[in-house]
């Protein structure tokens, strides 16, 4: 149950105000009174709704900024986009992690918000999404950008990687080298970028009138990616389109431990181009994002809200194919 300056006020039978008040330190509520709210207010469990309160606030020119994590180079690299247009505007920036959790993505928001920025940029994190913390945000015209994943029912502004025309121009690739049976492990079927890489996976097999689609559901890690290809390599399949960089890692540990050379007896290729993937054993062929541009674009975006928070608008930043050593001819 969520615990509102009423209910407190009903407990203690003051006015809402009057609690309003205690809570915000005010000199003008006797101490003892205050003390004696203040303690109410923490046996409840109560916690200020700072969504709310930001709309009474003036600009700061500092803006937060949420990823899932800083493992992953992907989401440094938007934090380096983002960087620089909000410097060459004197803004600042409060970076905060979610390590990939909803729960700790809603509280850094409440706590990004009570510093009074004006406006935020989220990476949405890798789990199932309470998405009323964002319909609060919209209620409230609190300007904010969602990064990597949208919400198709939330009418925001976003900015993705185009993720359907990266994993088509992917599959088409392993296509034209002569595979037709071509497997994909996918990220959680809940996310956007998920969706839309099974969308362009499906799309490139059924161009080339392909039938033997196999799609087995990963967690963009290289766990899932080394679990799911020993079930794929039962299958017989000649070529892997992977979720990510981090997935094919997995899956190629997977086919060495079976025996199996790359790309002499199956391909694989990722997504994202991380770092390591040119460094492999097997130079790994993967679908370029461009973190940098997409961190880049949501602060434009931001700043617009900012000017008008009933403007939302969207961008899908191109993605590139990059060829090396895993895919082969068949």
């Amino acid at each position: 149950m969520v615990i509102t300056l009423k209910k407190i006020a009903e407990e203690l039978n003051v006015s809402a105000m009057t609690v309003s008040r205690a809570l915000n330190d005010k000199a003008w509520v006797e101490s003892k009174l205050k003390e004696k709210i203040q303690k109410k207010a923490a046996q409840l469990g109560y916690k200020p709704n700072h969504i709310a309160r930001s709309l009474v606030s003036s600009k700061s020119n500092t803006i937060g900024l949420i990823i899932p994590q800083f493992e992953i180079s992907f989401f440094p690299e938007i934090c380096i986009g983002v960087e620089k247009p909000c410097s060459e505007r004197n803004y600042e920036i409060y970076i905060c992690c979610s390590y990939g959790k909803a729960k700790r993505e809603a509280e850094e928001i409440n706590s990004l918000l009570s510093r009074k920025i004006d406006g935020l940029i989220i990476v949405p994190s890798q789990d199932e999404h309470d998405i009323s913390v964002y319909r609060e945000l919209l209620k409230n015209k609190i300007p904010f950008v969602l990064v990597d994943r949208y919400f198709s029912h939330i009418n925001c502004s976003y900015v993705v990687s185009d993720d359907k025309t990266g994993a088509y121009n992917a599959v088409s690739y392993l296509i034209d080298l002569g595979h037709r049976k071509i497997a994909h492990i996918s990220g959680p079927k809940f996310a956007s970028t998920t969706q839309s890489r099974i969308a362009g996976y499906r799309n490139a097999l059924k161009s080339k009138t392909i039938d033997s689609e196999l799609i087995l559901e990963g967690s963009f890690d290289e766990k899932s990616g080394y679990e799911t290809m020993k079930k794929i390599l039962k299958e017989k399949y000649t070529a892997v389109f992977a979720a990510n960089d981090f997935t094919a890692f997995g899956a190629l540990q997977a086919i060495e431990e079976a025996g199996m050379k790359v790309p002499d007896d199956i391909s694989i290729i990722g997504f994202d181009d991380s770092h390591f993937s040119k460094y492999l054993k097997v130079s790994l062929t993967t679908v370029r994002q461009n973190p940098v541009e997409i961190g880049k674009t949501a602060v434009e975006i931001l700043f617009e809200n900012i000017q008008n928070p009933a403007k939302y608008r969207r961008a899908i930043i191109p993605t590139e194919l990059v060829i090396r050593q895993s895919c082969g001819k068949l």
